[in-house]
C-alpha cells in the first residue's frame, strides 16, 4: 500500500496552515511587512482557537475569513517584491488562493468554491503538494500516488512519478 504522509486536511485547515507557514517565512524575510491582522498567527494556540474551537455552523465564514487573510498576505507579499514572492511559501499560498476561491485573475473574490468546484489534483496539504484527492467506485476514496519502478542493469529504484 502506497499513502501520502500527509493528514488529510479540511479546508479551513489547510487555508489556515498554508497562511501561516506563509507567516512563517515572512517572519524570517520581512517581518516588517505581516499585515497586523495576520499577527495573531504568531502566538501559541491561535491554530486551535480559530480551527478547532469553531462551530460546524461558523466554518463557512471561518473560511471565508481565512481567505480574506490569506489574499491580504498575497497583496503584502506582492508589494515587497522578488525577495519574498519568489519563496516556494508564496507560491503555495498563489496556488491555494487560485484553487479555493472562485476564479478571478487578481483574488479580489473572497468567496470560496463549492467543494464541488475543487478539482482533485488540488493542494490538499503544503507538505506534500503533489499529493492528490480522488473518489472511486463506492467506498474507495484516497490519495493517488503513481510509482515507476526503473532499472539500470543491475540496480532498481522506485520514484514517485510527477504528472
Amino acid at each position: 500500500m502506497v499513502s501520502s504522509s500527509c493528514k488529510n486536511l479540511s479546508r479551513v485547515e489547510l487555508v489556515y496552515t498554508v497562511n501561516a507557514l506563509f507567516i512563517k517565512a515572512l517572519k524570517e524575510l520581512a517581518e516588517d511587512t505581516i499585515p497586523e491582522e495576520c499577527l495573531p498567527y504568531l502566538e501559541k494556540g491561535h491554530k486551535n482557537k480559530t480551527i478547532y474551537r469553531s462551530r460546524d455552523a461558523e466554518m463557512e465564514t471561518k473560511l471565508e475569513f481565512l481567505l480574506k487573510q490569506s489574499k491580504t498576505l498575497y497583496d503584502a507579499a506582492i508589494e515587497t517584491g522578488k525577495e519574498v514572492t519568489d519563496i516556494e511559501k508564496f507560491k503555495t499560498l498563489k496556488r491555494m488562493l487560485g484553487e479555493q476561491k472562485k476564479n478571478d485573475d487578481d483574488f479580489t473574490n473572497a468567496e470560496p468554491k463549492s467543494g464541488k468546484d475543487i478539482w482533485p489534483k488540488s493542494l490538499q496539504n503544503p507538505s506534500d503538494p503533489d499529493a492528490t484527492y480522488r473518489f472511486r467506485y463506492k467506498n474507495n476514496i484516497g490519495y493517488v500516488a503513481n510509482v515507476i519502478e526503473v532499472f539500470d542493469g543491475d540496480n532498481r529504484i522506485i520514484n514517485k512519478a510527477r504528472k
